[in-house]
């Protein structure tokens, strides 16, 4: 059986996408500002609605600033 490249790249993608989406629940959950910062690009931006829309950067001290006012947090990521 020969293996479909294109296939097996878009399951090591999609694979990629749900660890990024896992690891982001856990910064936000367990106020790790650090991790959270390490999951943006130099360049990445966020849009959080009408909490935040700007760099990732920004976001993240947004986050940090946030934090002493949120006694709870918790992602349930069900599906992708």
């Amino acid at each position: 059986m020969a293996i479909d490249e294109k296939a097996l790249q878009q399951l090591i993608d999609k694979e990629a996408i749900r660890d990024l989406v896992l690891c982001y629940s856990r910064a936000i959950d367990r106020k790790d500002v650090e991790l959270l910062r390490d999951l943006y690009t130099e360049d990445a931006t966020d849009s959080h609605g009408d909490s935040y829309d700007g760099d990732a950067v920004g976001y993240c001290n947004f986050i940090e600033q946030s934090l002493p006012y949120m006694p709870y947090s918790g992602h349930h990521v069900c599906n992708h």
